[in-house]
């Protein structure tokens, strides 16, 4: 256990890491401009990443920590399969979207749009349920690092275009997908999964559901944002890179968590004993992310962003609550999982996106990027409330988390 965290703790830092450190090469060649642009190809991607993944995040970790190995190779390219043809109807849209709304910089907005798209092919979930975090870094984080290498590179030494690194960046994001396919194709296959493409579509509806829905809370603010305060783009977007920068170096966590809670699903009283210690770790780290968040958001702010932008202390510490409620909603979530109640994600999503298509705008329109931040928070608080009610009634229902 504590050698595969070890592993989830450093492998994110490297992976969230990487692109962060190519935003000076942005913001300092191409200025504001061509960083809300970036950002706002980046934002619809994510959003349309979060469709094409296709809920196996949210579900695939544990069921292939219950695995075989043969079922695991199996499980790996049929949800491969599942997010390819997602992927094929969704990323269209997104980049038609993206080329409307960029003002600036179109054709780095959209394929930086496509780079994220692609992100949603991401197979690490499948080593997060292994509990092979090493190979995480050969499929992922690798390729992730040199194209962001490759694409500071060619804007700071060679003065390209924004249109060369975002390619540079996708070309990273599809040849991570190529290796993991190559890793696991080394495996037995052949484990007999007997599930048809539509039946993985109907077992996958509620967690792609849920995760669909969020994508207007989580993926999709920014682009908000440009519809209603343009210019409070650049300021937000800065902010919430850095949430999400901290988010994603934080998920190691709940990543290990994942085959530790998982792992026990045949022992009731063992099962429900990892959830509690989930729960009050990420309760703990939640306070101190949110912390920790609150003071360095702004230093942080001016030294990736190459002092274009400035996010003051009111931002800041709306950013840090989000740090906060994410932290432990993602114990939530992972429980009621554990729980068989993926439904009650599901309805924690759509609370959480009414709220954030009403806050978010109206906040941003009268306060500006604080505003949307707040918004933002508020439909994070929702989507904390909503999977606490259902954990406590999942928790006491007669049943549940029984062995399976």
């Amino acid at each position: 256990m504590l050698r595969s965290l070890a592993g989830f703790i450093v492998l994110p830092l490297v992976s969230a890491a990487a692109p962060m450190l190519a935003l000076p090469a942005v913001t300092s060649t191409h200025g504001a401009a061509g960083w809300g642009a970036i950002a706002v190809g980046q934002s619809v991607g994510v959003g349309a990443a979060v469709v094409v993944e296709m809920g196996w995040s949210l579900t695939g970790p544990q069921q292939v920590s219950a695995m075989t190995p043969a079922a695991r190779g199996e499980l790996f390219f049929h949800a491969l399969r599942t997010k390819l043809i997602v992927l094929t109807l969704v990323s269209p849209l997104a980049l038609a979207l993206v080329w409307v709304m960029a003002s600036g910089f179109p054709l780095a907005a959209a394929f930086s749009c496509a780079a994220m798209c692609l992100g949603g092919l991401t197979c690490n979930w499948y080593f997060i349920g292994a509990s092979r975090p090493g190979l995480i870094l050969l499929s992922d984080v690798l390729p992730r690092l040199a194209a962001t290498a490759g694409g500071a590179f060619v804007l700071v030494a060679m003065h390209a275009s924004l249109v060369w690194f975002a390619l540079i960046m996708t070309a990273g994001y599809a040849s991570s997908v190529v290796i993991a396919c190559a890793i696991v194709g080394r495996g037995p296959t052949g484990g007999g999964l007997g599930m048809s493409l539509r039946a993985t579509f109907r077992a996958q509806r509620t967690a792609v559901l849920g995760r669909g829905v969020s994508t207007i809370y989580i993926g999709l603010p920014v682009a908000i944002v440009q519809a209603v305060a343009p210019a409070a783009v650049p300021t937000f977007a800065a902010a919430d890179r850095i949430v999400r920068f901290g988010l994603l170096m934080l998920q190691s966590v709940p990543n290990a968590l994942q085959h530790f809670v998982g792992s026990a699903a045949s022992d009731r009283w063992l099962h429900r004993q990892r959830m509690v210690a989930t729960l009050v770790m990420q309760a703990a780290l939640g306070l101190l992310a949110g912390f920790a968040a609150m003071g360095l958001i702004p230093g942080l702010a001016n030294a990736l962003f190459s002092n274009t932008v400035h996010v003051g202390w009111e931002l800041s510490t709306a950013a840090a609550c989000i740090v906060a409620l994410t932290c432990f909603s993602r114990a939530t979530g992972l429980c009621l999982v554990a729980l068989d109640s993926v439904g009650s994600i599901l309805a924690s999503a759509v609370t959480a996106a009414v709220v954030a298509i009403v806050a978010i705008p109206l906040l941003a329109g009268a306060y500006g990027a604080t505003g949307a931040m707040l918004g933002l928070a508020c439909a994070e608080a929702a989507a904390l409330g909503v999977q606490c009610v259902a954990l406590a009634g999942a928790w006491h229902k007669p049943g549940s988390a029984q062995a399976r």
